[in-house]
């Protein structure tokens, strides 16, 4: 008896597999920003995308920052602001 070869419309088995890619892809670039994240915390960077991630969920209502401006009230927060440097 002759069986026809798998394809992907026949095999389901197939169809997954070729839907998996897409799927790792996508962990990936969330491990991915995960890890930058958690580096620029680490360093003290602020996360713009967290802040506006944030401010959507908890204030939509209120105007968010320019990036400009939040890194430099994240700056100031962290240095004791206007120039002054706070000693270590």
């Amino acid at each position: 008896m002759h069986r026809p070869a798998a394809t992907a419309d026949r095999n389901p088995v197939v169809r997954r597999e070729e839907g998996m890619l897409p799927f790792l892809l996508a962990r990936l670039r969330h491990w991915h920003a995960q890890l930058v994240s958690g580096g620029r915390q680490v360093c003290g960077i602020p996360d713009y995308q967290a802040y506006l991630a944030h401010q959507r969920r908890h204030h939509p209502d209120q105007p968010v920052l320019s990036y400009e401006a939040f890194f430099r009230q994240r700056i100031d927060a962290r240095y004791g602001g206007r120039g002054r440097m706070r000693c270590c």
